[in-house]
């Protein structure tokens, strides 16, 4: 962000629908299968179901994956590591 200062306002706009598809105003249960197959690579929906798994004891979490979770966090972190390493030089300089 420090970089494409303009990514801080993309990224607010492109990670909001994750957070409203991410099963807060509803269970993952009550949607359509066809709504359920989409909306299952949201990691944030994974989340959210474990903890109300965490918080309910009788949910029934049976979609969460915690691989998912665990692999697409560290794909990201590696990403912006990657990307940190790359170019820790030029951002240092802005700031």
């Amino acid at each position: 962000m420090m970089r494409f200062p303009v990514w801080e306002r993309a990224w607010s706009i492109l990670s909001r629908p994750l957070f409203l598809m991410s099963g807060i105003f509803y269970t993952y249960e009550l949607m359509p299968k066809v709504v359920q197959d989409v909306l299952w690579w949201n990691p944030v929906l994974h989340l959210v179901g474990l903890m109300r798994r965490g918080i309910y004891v009788v949910y029934p979490a049976d979609y969460v994956s915690e691989s998912y979770v665990i692999a697409v966090s560290l794909l990201t972190l590696v990403s912006g590591l990657l990307l940190m390493w790359r170019r820790y030089r030029d951002l240092l300089e802005l700031g």
